[in-house]
């Protein structure tokens, strides 16, 4: 099945939470035939770590798209998140 951009989290991405957090996608894992992505704070990836279901993307919002390019949001906000 092919999802749209933005509809589920893929590696390289870098997703900003609802509250403002940046979180960059590092992989798929599967846990009890169940996929997840890796997550890690901030927008280099290097912060905390967190497990979160593939597609549950309620209230976040692409920052970085996996080729590096950044979104319009991003662009336009990037300063704020420094």
């Amino acid at each position: 099945m092919k999802y749209d951009v933005g509809e589920v989290f893929v590696p390289g991405q870098v997703w900003v939470t609802s509250r403002g957090g940046l979180w960059k996608i590092l992989r798929y894992e599967y846990r009890n035939n169940e996929k997840f992505v890796l997550m890690r704070a901030g927008e280099e990836g290097r912060g905390r770590k967190q497990y979160r279901p593939w597609d549950k993307v309620d209230g976040w919002s692409i920052w970085i798209h996996a080729d590096g390019t950044p979104t319009a949001n991003c662009v336009a906000n990037r300063e704020s998140y420094k």
